[in-house]
């Protein structure tokens, strides 16, 4: 038996997007609700356009925020309104939250890394649970 799945991947910018109605959420919105501010994005510097509140899709989007630290990473939390981030998240077209911060440049046993690696959380909009478990 052959599986094939044929998917697209799909980006949409939030802080762009004409769709999105008056009431759409803002990215300082979604920070409040876990916990964060506008001082704890990351801006990535480099030659990579990191993506910044932009929806982003193979099959269900979720919106991609980029964290300044693993400090602030961590200390983001659950939405205490689960009925509010649900609502904010319809704003946007958003399944989710996923806020995501760049691992140091060496590994737990200090040896230096080759390429980029991320530490992630996620928080959906209404799965019955406030951060998945399995996402990190």
């Amino acid at each position: 038996a052959e599986l094939v799945m044929h998917a697209q991947h799909v980006e949409t910018d939030c802080f762009r997007d004409k769709k999105f109605r008056n009431d759409t959420a803002t990215m300082e919105d979604f920070l409040d609700v876990l916990g964060l501010s506008t001082e704890d994005i990351s801006s990535l510097e480099g030659s990579i356009n990191w993506p910044t509140f932009i929806n982003s899709s193979v099959a269900r989007p979720k919106t991609l925020i980029p964290i300044k630290s693993l400090d602030r990473l961590h200390s983001a939390t659950s939405p205490a309104d689960p009925e509010k981030f649900c609502q904010l998240c319809e704003s946007i077209d958003s399944t989710g939250i996923y806020i995501y911060a760049k691992i140091g440049d060496a590994d737990a046993r200090g040896e230096e890394t080759k390429g980029l690696s991320f530490e992630a959380r996620q928080f959906p909009k209404s799965s019955g649970y406030g951060e998945d478990p399995a996402t990190g």
